[in-house]
């Protein structure tokens, strides 16, 4: 079976095997067609974790500062039930009753019927 058949862990453990029976970086480059960088940067997770830092990391931040509490999707779920219009007129009545709070855009509020099935 050639190696770019293989799970992209078992084939990052094999780049690490062959490092560590002496094969240089360049020649890994050549070997398994990835750039030198890609391999400093598994050969670095390999030493900072072991085995377990083999595996691609998770892209999702861990903090979204400007996700919409359950408060304000719970007011706007609340509000479409009440007068069943659209998010641009939804926004444009939230604002009035409660003009202290920051509502969120046209396009998320639309995004917030989505999954409570209030789509037309």
């Amino acid at each position: 079976m050639p190696w770019k058949d293989l799970p992209v862990e078992r084939q990052r453990l094999l780049l690490i095997q062959d490092y560590e029976e002496g094969t240089s970086v360049s020649d890994l480059a050549a070997i398994y067609d990835l750039s030198r960088k890609t391999i400093y940067k598994w050969l670095d997770r390999h030493e900072e974790r072991g085995m377990a830092r083999l595996v691609d990391l998770r892209r999702r931040p861990h903090h979204s500062p400007n996700q919409v509490s359950a408060e304000v999707e719970d007011a706007i779920v609340a509000a479409r039930q009440r007068w069943k219009w659209g998010p641009r007129k939804l926004r444009r009545k939230l604002c009035e009753i409660d003009s202290t709070r920051l509502w969120p855009s046209i396009s998320t509020i639309a995004s917030v019927h989505a999954p409570h099935g209030l789509l037309n």
